[in-house]
């Protein structure tokens, strides 16, 4: 298959396959060789946690079948941000000391990143960036969120997850995704529509299909499929806009809408479906900016994760 374009191949299949017929973005995925490993124990604490009394035991027992997961996580408990008079051993006692929620959003960012870091693409992007870019926002997504009264969890997870397009298009097109991506960081403007130039979609299009696949909430998916054009999210327009915004702030919104007006056009619709002013925005900034410094073990979780799930197209 060539990595050229994979939609081309695969559109006279598509269209004499039976069963419902399929869109770009679903051909496009079907496509790609290798795509991001299904966080199978992400979706699963994600479930636990919306449950009114969620199990801890059955929580702690889930993770530590995962011995190298395990070691992060405690190596992330015993990090200054959080270390009590002993280190802590299993993950038992991490829940016990830290409390169920942190030490799900510390398994969060690490299986999450573990899906961002497939091996393939290490020429393509800069993993190491991206994936604390992703982090940041994140963290930065949940202060925004609980400034404006929105889901600060879902909003932290499609924080960690708004990226994870540019992951299937690195694995998928190779060194000309690279070479649009070094252009944008070269030249500015939106990368957003010269994925959409070059391919027929963009990033945030291709993500939240995959998230869609996956079997991520529904608010979650709409949020990453439009955080680069939120005036279109009828639906969860305000979790969107929660995105849009803790990714503009962990990107420097002020450098990056200088070179990109499209960008600073939908940083404005973020704002406004949110109800904020500028007083209120330079306050959320400054306590995304403290969140970021406190959460500094939080973002330093690796990169270089093996998932114990192979790369799967689900």
């Amino acid at each position: 298959m060539s990595k050229e374009n994979p939609i081309e191949e695969n559109q006279t299949s598509a269209k004499s396959a039976p069963g419902p017929r399929k869109d770009k973005l679903d051909i496009y995925l079907d496509a790609v060789k290798t795509l991001p490993p299904t966080p199978s124990l992400m979706l699963k604490l994600m479930a636990i946690f919306k449950q009114a009394n969620p199990d801890i035991d059955e929580v702690a027992t889930l993770i530590s079948r995962d011995p190298s997961l395990t070691s992060e996580v405690l190596k992330c408990c015993n990090s200054p941000r959080y270390r009590g008079e002993k280190n802590v051993a299993d993950m038992f006692e991490a829940i016990a000391r830290l409390g169920f929620y942190e030490v799900y959003r510390i398994v969060m960012m690490i299986s999450a990143t573990r899906s961002i870091s497939l091996d393939n693409i290490e020429s393509v992007l800069v993993v190491e960036a991206l994936c604390r870019h992703s982090k940041a926002t994140a963290v930065a997504a949940s202060v925004v969120a609980k400034a404006t009264g929105e889901d600060s969890d879902a909003a932290f997870i499609a924080g960690l997850l708004h990226d994870i397009g540019k992951i299937v298009l690195a694995s998928a097109e190779g060194m000309r995704y690279r070479m649009l991506f070094q252009k944008f960081k070269t030249s500015g403007g939106s990368i957003s529509q010269s994925e959409k130039e070059d391919f027929g979609f963009d990033h945030s299009e291709i993500g939240g299909r995959l998230l869609d696949r996956w079997g991520l909430a529904p608010e979650i998916v709409i949020a990453v499929r439009y955080h680069h054009d939120v005036a279109a999210a009828v639906a969860s327009a305000e979790l969107t806009a929660v995105v849009t915004l803790a990714d503009m702030i962990a990107n420097g919104w002020k450098k990056r809408s200088a070179s990109d007006p499209a960008s600073l056009n939908n940083f404005t619709k973020a704002i406004e479906a949110l109800n904020l002013d500028a007083d209120a925005v330079a306050a959320i900034t400054v306590q995304v900016d403290d969140q970021l410094k406190l959460e500094a073990a939080l973002l330093a979780t690796p990169t270089k994760g093996k998932s114990t799930s192979p790369a799967a197209k689900k």
